[in-house]
């Protein structure tokens, strides 16, 4: 009985060390996009299936005022930030289909700060590797700003 024990001891150790070491990889990889996503320069925001928000960059929380957790989890066409949201309603629906090749449009809305602003918006569909949709991209910049080039 006491092998025994001591064997399933043994194993549980060898989980719980190769779990830390996953969870351990994890946290790197997530600081690693974290730090993409805050270098782009570029309002950055991952909607699930459900059209729910998933990732909302500094850059989302410096144009709209809104920090992740405040967002993360809420469904963005109810969101009220300053941005008309409901104008990417079919952007949205349409980077979810099949054969999905994204979209592009100029938005007029109003920062946090309550300066008007032409925002060019990105929508795109979120492909894993086998070409599914698993997502919605939607990268947002003032006009003029990195997405348009200058």
């Amino acid at each position: 009985m006491n092998e025994e024990l001591q064997s399933t001891n043994d194993e549980l150790e060898t989980l719980n060390e190769q779990q830390a070491k996953r969870s351990s990889e994890l946290d790197k990889v997530n600081l690693f996009l974290e730090g993409i996503l805050g270098s782009l320069g570029v309002g950055v925001v991952v909607l699930d299936h459900e059209q729910r928000v998933q990732v909302w960059n500094g850059s989302a929380t410096d144009l709209w005022g809104l920090r992740p957790e405040e967002v993360e989890g809420q469904h963005f066409l109810g969101l009220d930030i300053g941005f008309p949201v409901e104008r990417l309603k079919e952007p949205i629906r349409n980077a979810m289909s099949d054969g999905a090749e994204g979209s592009e449009q100029v938005v007029e809305s109003i920062t946090r700060r309550g300066k008007k602003v032409d925002c060019l918006v990105r929508t795109l569909p979120l492909r894993a590797s086998d070409r599914d949709i698993y997502g919605v991209l939607i990268l947002m910049s003032p006009k003029g700003g990195l997405l348009a080039g200058g």
